[in-house]
């Protein structure tokens, strides 16, 4: 099951997969501000699937919701989303 949790942007898209087995799709610049997907992207430019083994997709889902604001409040020319 893909949760999408997109804006209406073309941005570059990160693939999240939980613990749990859900996968989230988001932005880039949302996916950043999570120090753990910060890792891998320092690591690989590329990498457009991230698999998070300690996180759990209810846990996520507000995770990106938060990460959704805070972007939005920082760059809101960049990222329109739908909140």
């Amino acid at each position: 099951m893909v949760q999408e949790a997109s804006s209406s942007t073309s941005l570059k898209k990160i693939l999240l997969i939980t613990a749990d087995g859900d996968t989230f799709e988001i932005e880039a610049p949302i996916a950043k501000q999570m120090k753990i997907v910060q890792a891998y992207l320092e690591e690989d430019v590329e990498v457009a699937t991230i698999p998070l083994s300690n996180v759990f997709s209810k846990d996520l889902a507000k995770i990106i919701e938060y990460c959704k604001k805070e972007t939005l409040e920082r760059s809101p020319r960049i990222l329109k989303l739908d909140l």
